[in-house]
This record gives structure tokens, C-alpha cells and sequence, in this order.
């Protein structure tokens, strides 16, 4: 189970969990979506472990681009995100 990220975030998550219940080769790729609970006030995301049967995985989380800041990111926090890009190599490569 996965804290649910609440806002916006949250709401695409699992929008897109429930949209690969029904589409066959989205759901190649996604984990299935377990349920949805509520416990003690935080909302919590059941998704199928699908490293569960591998035994060395080797795992990627590739992103593409220089921004790291959503569109929807206030002056303030697009500012700190490009500062931070700077001083590494998202804001060159990417």
C-alpha cells in the first residue's frame, strides 16, 4: 500500500491505476490497482508488487527533460526547481 499523494497528484495516480484495469496493454506496464482505504484520516493506494517474482531487478526511473517543476508550480517553487537543475546535470542534459 502506497500513501495516497492527495491533490492533484494523487488524483492522476490513480486515475491512471484505474484506467489500466481497462486497457490490456496499458496494464503490461502498470501495477494493478488492489483498492482504495481510508485509515485513521490518510487515504492509501493498493497496487500490485510487480518486482514480487524477480529475484535481482534492476530498476529505472528515467525521466526526460530539464524542467522539474509542474505547470501548475507557483513562481517561488519553479525558481528553487531551476536552481537545483543548475547545480547538476538536469539543467544541462537533462
Amino acid at each position: 500500500w502506497k500513501k495516497d499523494q492527495g491533490g492533484k497528484r494523487g488524483q492522476c495516480e490513480l486515475d491512471l491505476l484505474r484506467a489500466a484495469l481497462e486497457n490490456p496493454g496499458l496494464a503490461k506496464f502498470v501495477p494493478r490497482l488492489e483498492g482504495y482505504r481510508v485509515s485513521h484520516g490518510e487515504k492509501w493506494i493498493g497496487m500490485e508488487n510487480i518486482l514480487h517474482e524477480l529475484k535481482n531487478p534492476a530498476i529505472l526511473d528515467l525521466k526526460i527533460g530539464t524542467r522539474t517543476w509542474t505547470t501548475e508550480a507557483t513562481a517561488e517553487k519553479a525558481a528553487s526547481q531551476a536552481a537545483k537543475a543548475k547545480k547538476s546535470t538536469t539543467g544541462s542534459l537533462g
